[in-house]
Order: structure tokens, then sequence, then C-alpha cells
């Protein structure tokens, strides 16, 4: 899976992803950065491509096709489907760009997010107020950390009360039932919370402090993180104090939508299950030089995952992890990041 840097890795919730086409094929995915499923209509999902742009399908992976374009299309980082309105979408891009569409990806306007140049890693939208939405940068000492619109993207404010300077945003996640309380993922600077929809921000407590944590994902309940050099670990207290779990490697983690007790993780040369919320894990299955920077369940199915993989498009699997679902070929080598 190579190193766990920012722009290998994405947060998702919601999301779907499909088996692998050859590698490089127009239409079909690569390297998947994130996913996103529209939890209206769960055969339609969309893949944010390293290489660029956004692929969209409708048919649960058969087909792929551009879902629209904008004039400097660059590596999308980050997803994220407005819940109450799943027809508007956010992208994230490596450039330091939001894109918004609001007819289910045909078109797209840029955000006036104040950044520049700097990958935008994570997105998430609040469950109850679909108007407020936040995102995580990496950028420089001025640019770095969470902004948040409370008016579905037409201002921003930066958000970093609590947090040391300059630290790099690699993931976000918001507490489903209660969305004032967000975990952000400091990369070099362990995990920080806030309980006042990022007004302030307080770091966590335990062996996370001062670690590059790669990626977070809340249920009910309970969290789960990752870090770069290995390390899963898991909150009870909705991501205050921390517990190392096990010390498998992994870049991407989800919750099952509808049993938070299922857990996955996109993990180097393969994907990790827990039936325990993330108190073990377990190999869900093996991938040879494969790594998943992106993996979810689908909302409706908890026997159906998805996982993004770095080599070969999209796996997936409808049993619950018992057999998977590709299409061999190695990945286009000229998929690289693109500003």
């Amino acid at each position: 899976m190579q190193t766990c840097h920012a722009r290998h890795l994405a947060v998702i919730s919601l999301a779907a992803v499909v088996a692998a086409p050859l590698a490089g094929s127009p239409g079909r995915p690569t390297y998947v950065n994130c996913l996103a499923i529209d939890p209206s209509s769960p055969s339609t999902v969309y893949s944010g491509r390293k290489a660029g742009g956004i692929l969209k399908t409708t048919d649960a992976g058969k087909t792929w096709a551009p879902a629209g374009k904008w004039d400097d299309i660059t590596s999308v980082r980050s997803l994220a489907i407005d819940p109450t309105h799943p027809r508007t979408l956010y992208a994230g891009t490596f450039a330091g760009k939001v894109m918004k569409s609001t007819d289910a990806g045909a078109h797209w306007t840029k955000l006036p997010l104040n950044v520049y140049n700097v990958p935008i890693q994570a997105i998430v939208i609040d469950p109850k107020n679909s108007r407020t939405i936040y995102v995580g940068t990496e950028g420089g000492s001025i640019e770095a950390g969470v902004q948040k619109s409370t008016d579905g993207g037409a201002t921003w404010k930066r958000r970093v009360d609590g947090f040391p300077s300059a630290t790099r945003i690699y993931g976000l996640a918001i507490d489903p039932v209660n969305p004032l309380r967000i975990l952000a993922a400091g990369f070099g600077d362990g995990m920080f919370f806030s309980t006042d929809g990022a007004g302030h921000w307080k770091k966590a407590a335990g062996p996370l402090e001062g670690k590059l944590v790669c990626a977070v994902a809340v249920a009910k309940g309970s969290a789960i993180a990752t870090v770069q050099n290995g390390g899963m670990f898991r909150s009870t207290d909705g991501g205050e104090r921390w517990d190392s779990m096990d010390d498998d490697k992994a870049a991407s983690l989800a919750f099952d939508p509808s049993n938070p007790k299922n857990a996955w993780a996109g993990g180097w040369n393969k994907i990790l299950r827990s039936t325990d919320g993330g108190e073990s894990w377990q190999k869900a299955s093996d991938a040879h030089r494969v790594h998943f920077p992106s993996i979810a369940v689908d909302p409706r199915s908890s026997s159906t995952v998805y996982a993004g993989s770095s080599q070969s498009g999209v796996w997936t699997t409808t049993d619950a992890g018992e057999s998977w679902s590709k299409q061999s070929g190695a990945a286009d080598e000229k998929d690289e990041d693109t500003e």
C-alpha cells in the first residue's frame, strides 16, 4: 500500500465501489481515491480518481462514464453526497478546490474556499443539516486544518482553535447521532475532537497522541482510527480517549451503516473485517502488491462491501468478504497525482 500519505486516503460514509476493469480503460476506475454512493439509489456510485476527474455508474458498476468535468481536472481526493438532497455532491481536489454539483454530477461549480493548491483530504456533511459542510485540508501553516460552511458552500470560515500550528488534516468523521461531535485525524499531531461543531478542538487522550493518523470513522457510540506505521485504534466515548486494538496496517476505514458492530479496513495486501466494532480484526481477503485507499459498505446491504484499490480499480463482495470479484490487470503506471 505504499505509505499512508494523505493523497492516497479517504474517509467514506454510505459509499460503494465495484469490480475492477482493466486499468487505464476509458470510463473505468483504476486508482480509486474515494467513493460515494447515492443513498436514495444504491446502484448509483461515484468514483474519485487519482488520475483526475470523477466517474459515475448507475448500474452498480457494470458501466462507467465521466460525471461531468471542469476546466482543470485534477486528482479527486474526497467526495461527499448531500444526505437530504442526493443529487448534490461535493468533490475535493489535489489542487485545493471544492467543486459542487446539484444535478448528480452533470455540471460542476467551483466553491469560494480560500485555500491555494493544497489537497482537500476530507469532506463531511452534517446529517441533520446538510447546508453545514466541513472540509479537511493538508496545506501550509495558514491553510491547513478545517474549514466550515453553514450555507451549502457559499462562504467558509477556518476552524482551527485548539490545533497546533499547521496541523495537517487527513481525515474527518462526523457523529451520525450528534453531528456537533467531529473527529479530525491530524497527520503527525494525533487525533482531535470537537463537541461544538468545530468551534473548538481538543487533543484526544491515549496512544494516538503525536501519531501520523491516516483515517478515522465514527458510528453510534464508537470510533476507529489507523496510523501510518501500523496500528488499529478504538474509542468508545466518541473519540476523546483511545486504546490500541491491533498492529495491522490500514489506510481506509468504514462502519456498516446498518450495523455498527461491523467495520471494515482497507489494508496493505488485504482487506480486514471486524464484527465487534473494531475491538478485533480478521483478514477478509488477500491482495498481492495492492493497497486499498477507500472502503465502504452498501447502506442497504451489510453483506455488500466495496473497496477501491491502488492497482486494479475496485473490488466488491456480496457475501461479507467470503469471496471478492475483480478483473485482473495492472494499474496504469501514469496514473499519478495531477495538479
